[in-house]
């Protein structure tokens, strides 16, 4: 890890990696590794960021504490519907990345997982192939989750207006990596 913490982790990752798409999945997700093949064959059928949602027919969420999936289920609902952030779950950690996401779209934030919704909202803006896929979140009942909430939430709020800037002003180029 060249960094600090889950954002460290995740960038490192990113730029060791030589694959062809790169999967960020939650830890503590032991039940959507069912969809994974799904993911890549939507990869390979041209989508450049595939978004598992739990928000969409056949996802769901079991668990979640109320305060946190109101605050979730809101960001995703004005995201999708205002913003038109082609993905009923902009919020989900749980993604694959296209080669093309990841060596061409230079990640800004630094801070736990802003980086997905900010290459989420960058590909958007670059007209990319953003897809997605049912998924399931059952909250953990063993151990403590390091997702600081109201920490991160100014970081998340960046990319979030990013996306409404995206529809609605076209302001801010998206600058690609050489």
């Amino acid at each position: 890890n060249e960094g600090l913490g889950l954002h460290g982790a995740v960038i490192t990752g990113f730029s060791k990696s030589i694959a062809d798409s790169i999967i960020m999945m939650p830890a503590d997700d032991s039940w959507n590794a069912r969809i994974i093949d799904q993911m890549h064959q939507m990869k390979i059928d041209g989508s450049d960021i595939v978004c598992p949602s739990r928000f969409m027919a056949n996802g769901s969420v079991e668990g979640y504490p109320p305060l946190k999936l109101i605050i979730v289920r809101s960001a995703a609902i004005l995201l999708h519907r205002l913003a038109f952030i082609p993905t009923t779950d902009p919020t989900n950690g749980f993604r694959l990345f296209s080669r093309r996401v990841i060596d061409m779209i230079p990640v800004e934030s630094n801070i736990g997982g802003t980086f997905s919704i900010e290459l989420l909202v960058k590909c958007h803006r670059l007209g990319w192939k953003i897809s997605e896929i049912p998924s399931r979140w059952i909250e953990r009942d063993k151990g403590k989750s390091k997702f600081k909430l109201w920490k991160w939430m100014p970081f998340y709020l960046k990319w979030f207006l990013y996306g409404f800037a995206t529809t609605y002003l076209f302001q801010k180029k998206v600058r690609l990596s050489k």
